[in-house]
């Protein structure tokens, strides 16, 4: 077990074989006399390897850095741990057609009392316990572990529920909008996910339709990173004479999108995403939003007017609009010559 303030690592010298061995680290303030007195300068960070490596004593390097620049390096530690961890604290660049600025996702997220005024505290919990299952398969995701057929079902169910959640769909219902919520959910899981003709599908036979027609593939960008908006779950229509919806894509990281299918249309054969594909899913994004876009980095200004147009055409986009007892969904149709290398499609599609 390593002594206090010894931690392990390893050693690699050029020309020799890296050797893992446990570093010893002294963190010292940097005094410096003066005639006022003594000052402190800065800290040093003392690193050397405790004893010897073989026969020859190991070299010791140290770094001496004043308060504000080990401070700023703290922040940018924590800036780092904050974008590989699912959190609501990380910041991410936002445009809306005109700005790009650097956010907090907090400040993005729906304003209190947007789903219900009487029963907030209740409705917020109902949706952070998704959320935190959620987080669960992004953080593995993240540090590469394999997703479990349970963590690939929770992800499944949070790509549909953020669809069904989302604030573009206008309420009309003249109740509260955690009420117009239940009506989506209803109409999805019940009619328009089986293919039924009313919404009377009992919850097992939600579940067991999806467990045996939907899958959920994670696909990697090779090339560009993945952009996201605030609509970033898209349904999407392969279709469009039979209006079933195929297809389920959410950016999840800005190397990784969750892909979920029906297996009894779509295959999945990749698990990569060539540039084409990037470029597709990017620009369902841009035309799923409905007042901006997100990117892990800024915007590069060559893009922004490929961006301008997208936001430009929205005026004429059909709208998502929730009556008393109907759902008049919106989904968008993906041309057969945008259709994704990394799938197949299983015939008779048409």
């Amino acid at each position: 077990m390593a002594k206090f303030n010894e931690y392990y690592g390893y050693i690699k010298l050029p020309g020799k074989k890296l050797y893992k061995h446990s570093v010893r680290l002294n963190f010292n303030g940097n005094m410096e006399k003066g005639p006022e007195g003594a000052k402190l300068r800065g800290f040093s960070l003392r690193m050397f390897v405790s004893g010897e490596m073989g026969k020859r004593p190991q070299p010791e390097i140290s770094v001496t850095l004043t308060p504000e620049q080990w401070l700023d390096l703290i922040d940018a530690m924590k800036a780092e741990y904050k974008k590989g961890n699912c959190s609501r604290e990380s910041q991410i660049y936002r445009y809306d057609g005109k700005n790009q600025h650097l956010v907090p996702i907090t400040s993005q997220c729906a304003e209190n009392y947007f789903y219900s005024r009487e029963k907030a505290q209740e409705t917020e919990n109902f949706f952070q316990r998704g959320e935190n299952l959620y987080c669960q398969c992004i953080d593995k995701i993240r540090s590469g572990t394999p997703l479990t057929l349970q963590n690939g079902g929770n992800l499944l169910l949070m790509m549909f529920d953020f669809y069904l959640r989302n604030a573009a769909h206008r309420n009309l219902t003249g109740k509260e909008g955690i009420d117009a919520y239940n009506l989506r959910s209803r109409i999805f899981m019940g009619k328009i996910l089986p293919h039924r003709e009313d919404d009377r599908t009992t919850s097992a036979e939600i579940v067991a339709h999806i467990n045996e027609n939907w899958g959920v593939y994670i696909v990697a960008a090779t090339s560009s990173i993945f952009i996201t908006s605030d609509h970033p779950s898209i349904f999407t229509v392969l279709n469009p004479s039979r209006r079933n919806i195929e297809i389920v894509t959410l950016p999840l990281t800005p190397h990784y999108m969750a892909v979920g299918f029906d297996k009894r249309f779509v295959q999945i054969i990749s698990d990569v995403a060539n540039p084409e594909d990037e470029r597709t899913l990017n620009a369902g994004q841009l035309s799923n939003a409905k007042q901006c876009i997100y990117s892990s980095h800024p915007i590069p200004n060559e893009h922004i007017a490929t961006i301008n147009q997208h936001f430009s055409n929205k005026k004429n986009d059909a709208p998502s609009e929730v009556f008393e007892n109907e759902w008049k969904m919106a989904v968008g149709h993906l041309p057969k010559e945008y259709y994704f290398s990394f799938m197949r499609l299983i015939p008779p599609l048409f």
